[in-house]
């Protein structure tokens, strides 16, 4: 269940993309779309180390939470 919620979480910021431009939101999924368009590489690479960013500290709490809820697993 703690695994899904990680996996879930990503797909989150990954459908954030899809989300702001059928709605026509601002946010990082639009400013990734504009800075793709206009060829922004530095911002691109930016928002990417962002969204990784996310993701891996995401994935390090829930091996801390797994390491909380069950003391027998070691990180």
């Amino acid at each position: 269940m703690i695994t899904i919620i990680g996996m879930l979480t990503a797909g989150v910021l990954g459908g954030a993309i899809i989300v702001e431009q059928v709605f026509n939101l601002p946010g990082i999924g639009t400013l990734l779309i504009n800075a793709v368009t206009t060829r922004d590489i530095p911002l691109v690479q930016a928002i990417i180390t962002y969204i990784a960013s996310v993701v891996v500290i995401i994935n390090f709490l829930i091996d801390i939470l797994y390491r909380v809820i069950d003391p027998r697993i070691s990180i």
